[in-house]
């Protein structure tokens, strides 16, 4: 707890800055994006100067705001999964050696910084992280574990999608908000579609899906579609997911959009949280914005079956 606490003391400018110079050396900050950042350092310089609590609260809100809108570029979801990868755990390592000196204790916190890289990227260890273990994690006990895991989405990555059309990486797709979501359900008008919003990053999204695999086969023969629009979710580590709970299927359709797309739907359905569900009639209607969650199956399934009788 004490080294989170730690990590969340630290200046975010730092962190911010490593990434802008990752971002350039790749090749893919683009000016709107390099704009926010500037804006972001712009604001905490003001923040760290100012005395007046309202306006330090409205410089907060502000931070989070830009920090939102960076995130909503697919090009900084893809930088920060590669950056993910090979920089910032082991920047957290050496920041907890730093204030942790009894080595059994880090070498836990080493492992478990590796399990959390694999719960949040859904990768195997990428050659960095296999040398960071390599040379920090002895424990014949922790060893085996992670190394479990890592020959688990070492199989994972080199597996093949089932139903590969049930997943699509969408470009840009024109309109507002509501003509996008237009074209998202109009291909599967006649159908009723069950609409999950999440993210690979949201641990209760994640938690969620494991629940819809019954679900899918138990309505497998009726008209109905189950869509998922991915939020901020980085793509190897989205088709990973998929590939995990072999969540496709003739009845199921997974979408990435680009983050503009992406914010413009999710404007218009008026999502503030993670996972959020949506029923959509066979005509392509809204008809419930709040429908109940995989985990409360039998309730759910009661829902869409109402719905398919009208």
């Amino acid at each position: 707890d004490y080294t989170e606490y730690y990590q969340g003391t630290q200046n975010t400018n730092a962190q911010l800055e490593v990434l802008e110079s990752f971002m350039k050396k790749k090749g893919s900050i683009k000016p709107e994006i390099q704009k926010l950042i500037d804006d972001i350092y712009q604001i905490e310089k003001s923040f760290k100067a100012e005395t007046n609590s309202v306006r330090k609260a409205k410089m907060e809100e502000s931070l989070k705001d830009k920090l939102r809108q960076i995130l909503g570029f697919t090009e900084v979801l893809d930088a920060l999964n590669e950056w993910t990868k090979e920089d910032y755990y082991k920047s957290r390592i050496e920041k907890n050696d730093s204030i942790i000196t009894e080595p059994v204790l880090r070498e836990w916190l080493t492992a478990s910084l590796i399990f959390s890289n694999f719960e949040y990227t859904r990768i195997p260890m990428s050659d960095t992280y296999q040398q960071i273990f390599n040379e920090r994690v002895s424990n014949p006990f922790l060893r085996d574990k992670l190394l479990k895991i890592n020959d688990y989405y070492t199989e994972i990555q080199s597996g093949k999608v089932e139903h590969e059309e049930s997943v699509k990486n969408l470009g840009n797709l024109s309109g507002e908000g509501e003509e996008i979501f237009r074209q998202l359900v109009e291909p599967y008008r006649g159908k009723v579609i069950y609409l999950d919003v999440w993210g690979t990053w949201c641990g209760p999204c994640r938690e969620q899906m494991k629940h819809v695999r019954e679900i899918e086969e138990r309505l497998a023969d009726k008209d109905i579609i189950f869509m998922y629009l991915a939020n901020n979710s980085p793509e190897t580590t989205w088709r990973n997911f998929i590939k995990e709970l072999n969540l496709t299927g003739e009845n199921i359709v997974h979408y990435r959009l680009t983050s503009a797309n992406q914010q413009a739907v999710e404007a218009k359905l008026k999502i503030h949280a993670y996972p959020s569900y949506f029923i959509i009639d066979r005509e392509g209607k809204m008809v419930n914005d709040n429908p109940s969650p995989p985990e409360e199956r039998d309730r759910l399934i009661g829902e869409l079956e109402k719905i398919l009788g009208k």
